[in-house]
């Protein structure tokens, strides 16, 4: 039976730190479920992202810091206490991010308040992963926090608080749980999704075949690798507690799978000790190796920037080039616009000279033509003189005959009429001429400025052709120049395209280099930290070897001693003299072995308790103590100091204790005390001359 629209069910992904809640929680989005919007992006950690909302990722991260707790999580506190606040601040969080009807987030601190969450979301369903303590310990060594470089068995025992609480909540809320080992998850991702949709009656959607990518999960470790016996041997509780998750955990065939217990060796192998050396040593060949490839690498970097640095000039002068080229253009552009102008000019001014020409030929023939009238005009009125001179001499004819005269008159002033008609058409032509002859020399001197300007214009475009001339060889050369900067840098730009391929090719090397450097690093850092250990566990070793030593050798000197003493006293034993003189004699030789060890105090001791054994002066008491020193000294193939001996505040005290007692005896024997103790005092010092001069032969 199906869900209704209006439920809601609210998937919980969970786990430790890199035990592959971001891979489960991607084939869970891709089957359907919401999982937040707003996520952590991708690193180098998680190519592919964390899948993890940030709102739950930053409250749990301000409970921890609330508690003075690290906020990645690392704790081993059973109990952390929320306050009301934070309460309030997840309900909050709940009503934001429940926008489906299946949602739910991803975050591996939720481990740490799976209580917490159970109680405030009673609809909530828990999907508990959990992956081998030497796969997590493994990644996160890969991943380089600060704190495992310095307690690398940090990350065991958070393993193990992380996985301990898993299991316990999950013993406690079986029926909301389910709990899965990450390689269960990716070898059957359709199954595990099938179990999710039948316990808790949702209808998820088959994951994506692209939600795992195989390359980026390493799960693998070698059947010869010692870190899994390692793990059981330090942290045995830790193997117990996988194999206890295995037994609870999920699996398609309701078989746990316990291959995993094949890595376990009986014992750690001396081999792995030495091959941790061999390994070490390997991995500083290899970093040797690494620095030189580097070396070389950022020769050949230096190289690229060089030729970088030419290609650059290169641009630069080919720029250059480009401007001197466009200015050249620029300057024949104006030239050739200079020119056009230049030759718009001239033609205005073939334009004006032939006007001007045209109005000199219509000048010149309307000239002509009144010079023709005014021919034609002299001769009219020379033709009209002729016939006024002869209409005169008619008139004189005439005049005899007065009609003929009057009719005569008539014709005459007719002719006079005709004469001043013609005379006043003259005096017009003349005007008419004088007017030409003006614009006729107007024109002419127009003529002459136009052929000066043209002339001066010729010269203008003769120059300005030299200049176009020499612009256009100029820009031919330029042209050239530009053609071969242009080849220049067509090469130069192929040989830079060519050293960018190589260097991003040598920095995708460099890139992978630096990664298998840092990681051999990583790992010749636990190497040798490893062997630091152990050279520290053997300088422990020695010097407890040292000391042990030197507790023998004591051991042995009192040894040896105490058989010096037996055979001493043994040999005392067999002499036929007293027993009080036995004893005094072992009280000399217990006397000279402190002596000879270096302890005054007990020499001293000893000395006085042989005093009350003997009867002798003092002066007899010294002499007979230091030949039993010099003999004793002289048997260990010593030498004895007796001038050290002799001057030394333990033995003066003696001589002077002895003076007192012996000055006593004989003061009641010789009456004169003083006198007494001078001669006391003066055999002990013969004595001990005596002595002195018997030691030193």
């Amino acid at each position: 039976m199906q869900k209704s629209n209006t439920e809601q069910t609210v998937f919980i992904i969970t786990g430790m730190h890199r035990s592959g809640t971001s891979l489960t929680a991607s084939i869970l989005q891709s089957a359907g479920v919401h999982i937040g919007r707003n996520l952590l992006g991708a690193d180098h950690v998680n190519i592919k992202g964390h899948f993890e909302n940030i709102d739950f990722y930053q409250f749990h991260i301000n409970i921890l810091d609330s508690q003075g707790v690290s906020g990645a999580g690392w704790t081993l506190q059973d109990n952390l206490e929320i306050k009301e606040e934070f309460v309030d601040r997840a309900k909050q969080l709940i009503e934001q991010n429940a926008l489906s009807s299946i949602w739910g987030w991803k975050e591996p601190r939720t481990t740490l308040f799976l209580e917490f969450w159970a109680k405030l979301l009673p609809e909530a369903r828990f999907l508990l992963i959990y992956r081998s303590p030497w796969e997590v310990a493994d990644s996160l060594y890969r991943r380089g926090d600060e704190i495992f470089q310095s307690q690398p068995e940090l990350a065991i025992k958070y393993w193990q608080h992380y996985n301990q609480k898993i299991l316990d909540f999950y013993n406690q809320e079986q029926h909301r749980c389910l709990l899965t080992n990450l390689k269960t998850i990716v070898q059957y991702q359709t199954a595990y999704i099938d179990t999710i949709n039948h316990k808790f009656n949702v209808n998820l959607s088959h994951p994506a075949p692209t939600a795992y990518d195989p390359s980026l999960l390493r799960t693998e470790i070698s059947s010869n690798s010692q870190r899994p016996t390692l793990i059981d041997h330090y942290f045995p509780e830790a193997i117990e507690l996988y194999q206890e998750l295995e037994g609870r955990g999920w699996h398609p065939e309701q078989t746990p799978d316990f291959s995993w217990q094949e890595l376990l060796k009986p014992t750690l192998y001396k081999t792995w000790a030495f091959q941790e050396w061999v390994n070490l040593r390997q991995l500083e060949i290899e970093n040797k190796s690494l620095k030189s490839q580097l070396q070389e690498e950022q020769v050949g970097l230096e190289e690229v920037k060089v030729i970088q640095a030419e290609s650059e000039q290169t641009k630069t002068q080919l720029k250059t080039a480009e401007s001197l080229l466009e200015q050249s253009q620029s300057q024949l552009q104006e030239t050739e616009s200079v020119l056009q102008q230049s030759q718009t000019q001239l033609t205005k001014t073939e334009s004006i000279l032939q006007k001007s020409h045209h109005q000199l030929n219509q000048t010149r023939t309307e000239l002509e033509t009144a010079k023709t009238q005014f021919s034609q005009s002299q001769f009219d009125v020379m033709r009209y003189q002729s016939q006024l001179h002869q209409t005169q001499e008619e008139l004189e004819y005439y005049e005899l005959h007065r009609q003929e005269w009057e009719d005569a008159q008539s014709q005459l002033d007719q002719v006079e009429v005709s004469l001043s008609q013609l005379t006043t058409q003259l005096q017009q032509t003349q005007k008419r001429e004088e007017r030409f002859q003006i614009q006729l020399h107007q024109t002419l001197e127009e003529l002459e400025q136009t052929k000066t300007q043209l002339q001066h214009d010729q010269d203008n475009f003769q120059e300005t052709s030299n200049q176009v001339k020499q612009l256009k060889r100029d820009l031919k050369r330029s042209t050239s120049q530009l053609y071969q900067v242009q080849s220049e840098f067509d090469v130069s730009h192929s040989q830079l395209q060519q050293s960018e391929s190589q260097l991003q090719q040598t920095q995708t090397e460099l890139t992978e280099i630096k990664s298998q450097f840092q990681e051999s690093n990583r790992d010749l850092k636990q190497k040798q930290a490893q062997v630091n250990q152990l050279q520290t566990e053997l300088k422990r070793s020695q010097s407890q070897m040292y000391q042990l030593q030197i507790e023998l050798a004591q051991s042995q000197l009192q040894i040896q001693q105490i058989q010096e003493r037996q055979q001493l006293e043994q040999s005392l034993s067999n002499d036929p003299k007293k027993h009080t003189e036995m004893d005094y004699n072992l009280l000399i030789w217990d006397a000279w072995n402190a002596y000879r060890n270096g302890k005054l105090s007990q020499m001293k001791a000893h000395l006085q308790k042989a005093l009350k054994l003997t009867t002798a002066s003092p002066s007899e008491i010294i002499l007979t103590w230091l030949e039993s020193f010099s003999k004793l000294s002289l048997a260990q193939g010593m030498e004895l100091d007796s001038e050290s001996l002799t001057n030394s505040e333990e033995w003066q005290q003696l001589v002077r204790q002895m003076t007192r007692k012996k000055g006593v005896t004989l003061t009641e024997k010789f009456h004169d005390p003083s006198k007494t103790q001078e001669v006391e005092v003066e055999a002990v010092e013969t004595a001990a001359t005596q002595a002195k001069t018997a030691d030193a032969g």
